[in-house]
């Protein structure tokens, strides 16, 4: 894919680079993470400014859905960006 569509934000929406960022940063975090001791596992954390309750199981959960959310995102945009860049419209490419 070429800079100028990992870079386009169709109707202002992230760019498929920004996800592609954002996967990297949470793949980092999974790294990290593998070496977390079985037995911290269900340690008490807290989360954001509310201090939502959760544990170290809950936050890795979390870390699995949030990339889920930004390959699904990914793949759907640079899908749009492709075909808008070759010209088709929506309803000539399913997406």
């Amino acid at each position: 894919m070429p800079n100028e569509e990992l870079a386009a934000r169709p109707n202002g929406s992230p760019s498929v680079a920004f996800h592609l960022r954002h996967i990297a940063e949470i793949n980092h975090a999974l790294e990290t993470l593998q070496n977390v001791p079985i037995e911290s596992l269900f340690a008490e954390r807290f989360v954001g400014r509310k201090k939502l309750p959760t544990n170290v199981f809950g936050l890795m959960f979390h870390i699995a859905e949030h990339t889920a959310r930004h390959v699904g995102q990914t793949v759907t945009t640079a899908k749009i960006v492709s075909a808008k860049t070759s010209g088709q419209s929506n309803g000539q490419q399913r997406i």
